[in-house]
């Protein structure tokens, strides 16, 4: 049997450490404080300074960039005491409450959010005025925006492509999505296309793979 993915006849992880203590947990679960970053680059650091990869960490889900937030987070096989040292060196950015768990956290795996909204500088003429608005924020809710993240901010929105794929019109959606990249344009060559396709185009990579659909877009699209 081939044993090169295998250490002490166990599936091997390469995320974390080879030796590690069987009375612990396998993930170190612990608070993330952050300013003016968002989840990813916030772990991106930390992950850098601790020599840990990113797939490492697990979350419940992403936190904006322009607020001030809190949020556990897991990382595999890493101990308390490496990703504690860091505080020193993190700048908007800190990590404590560790304890060690069975489970890491994944996308979706969370109760809700909590809010504390802060306003500056209000203008107002009185503070009657300002109870008044935020009564009437209490008693009739207010218009919630989606952001940008919502919809994308390529040149094709991706609630374009929602749209196309609720209609069915599953040739349209392929289109919008790999409509803004001329690199399967000149192509019927899958492997000509994907070699002129860069590596973060993931989901139009994804498209362009499956031969026989990459093969009717690009004639179309001529």
């Amino acid at each position: 049997m081939d044993t090169s993915g295998w250490r002490d006849d166990k599936p091997f992880d390469s995320r974390g450490s080879t030796f590690w203590p069987y009375h612990l947990g396998k993930f170190l679960r612990f608070h993330l404080y952050k300013e003016n970053k968002d989840t990813h680059e916030a772990l991106g650091v930390i992950g850098k300074l601790a020599g840990v990869q990113p797939r490492s960490f697990g979350f419940a889900g992403t936190k904006d960039k322009r607020a001030v937030t809190t949020q556990q987070v897991t990382v595999f096989k890493v101990h308390a005491s490496r990703l504690a040292a860091l505080n020193s060196k993190l700048t908007g950015i800190r990590v404590g409450d560790f304890s060690y768990v069975k489970e890491g956290l994944a996308l979706g795996r969370l109760r809700g959010n909590h809010f504390a909204i802060t306003l500056r500088n209000v203008i107002a003429e009185s503070a009657d005025d300002i109870n008044a608005a935020v009564n009437g924020l209490s008693k009739n809710g207010f218009i919630n925006y989606y952001g940008l993240q919502r919809f994308g901010s390529g040149s094709v929105p991706t609630h374009f492509v929602g749209a196309a794929l609720l209609r069915g019109e599953w040739r349209h959606a392929v289109s919008l999505i790999l409509g803004t990249r001329v690199h399967y344009k000149w192509h019927v060559d899958v492997d000509a296309a994907l070699r002129g396709m860069p590596r973060h185009l993931t989901v139009e990579r994804a498209i362009v793979s499956f031969r026989d659909l990459f093969a009717s877009m690009a004639h179309v699209t001529k």
